[in-house]
């Protein structure tokens, strides 16, 4: 914007300078055309020469003097851009499949254990439910927490697996010798988050064709591959 003012004010003194310039000549000329027209005011034969003497640098002068101004460069006035206002986002939430739950995340566990007896878990199960299916896994897991959550066993993962006389593994030593396999933990997985199809079940031993101490002492639940299912009457 200054450089601008400087250029403006600039042309306009030298426009001022050649019109006062102007002026001047032109008093000249007019001055000189009096006195060829008047010889009186210069004193006779010697005006025409002195009259001619002036006129020479007059008109040169005349010749010297720009016969255009500079117009001033008209300042450009800045356009003022219009920002685009982003058009709001809109979620659309997928409607769900008929049939099919809808899955928010991953469920909460509803059983938090230590390392330590999450091992014992998948341990007891190998050692009692190898060549079971998954679920028949989940089932021998669940009949350890039912008791854990019961009122008449330990109180504890531990506790309840080690309980003297309670789980044949443990008395033979396969227990220690198992390696558990995907079914166990996949197992783990579903009752540590809630799965729970046991009924109950605070017993269970392999199916057989005579009566069992089980059979004539406890309450008959369910079979479920090898294993038959039971609970105490009064649970």
């Amino acid at each position: 914007m200054r450089g601008y003012g400087n250029k403006t004010d600039r042309a306009l003194k030298k426009a001022e300078k050649i019109t006062a310039l102007i002026c001047i000549i032109a008093t000249f000329i007019l001055l000189a055309y009096q006195c060829i027209a008047s010889p009186t005011l210069t004193g006779g034969n010697e005006e025409p020469e002195v009259v001619q003497a002036s006129m020479v640098p007059l008109a040169t002068v005349v010749s010297e003097i720009p016969t255009q101004i500079p117009t001033p460069t008209s300042i450009p006035t800045p356009t003022a851009v219009p920002t685009a206002t982003p058009e709001p986002t809109v979620e659309v939430t997928p409607e769900p499949t008929p049939g099919c739950p809808e899955v928010i995340g991953e469920p909460d566990p509803v059983y938090s254990f230590a390392d330590k007896e999450r091992k014992m878990l998948l341990q007891i199960t190998m050692a009692e439910a190898e060549g079971e299916p998954l679920k028949g896994k989940a089932m021998v897991m669940r009949v350890v927490l039912n008791r854990l959550e019961g009122k008449k066993y330990p109180n504890t993962i531990e506790g309840v697996i080690f309980a003297e006389g309670q789980f044949s593994p443990i008395l033979d030593g396969r227990y220690y010798s198992v390696v558990p396999d995907d079914d166990c933990y996949e197992a783990l997985d579903m009752v540590l988050n809630g799965w729970d199809e046991s009924q109950g079940a605070t017993y269970f031993r392999t199916i057989v064709d005579y009566p069992t101490w089980h059979s004539e002492h406890l309450q008959h639940l369910f079979d479920f591959g090898r294993h038959a299912f039971y609970k105490e009457y009064d649970e």
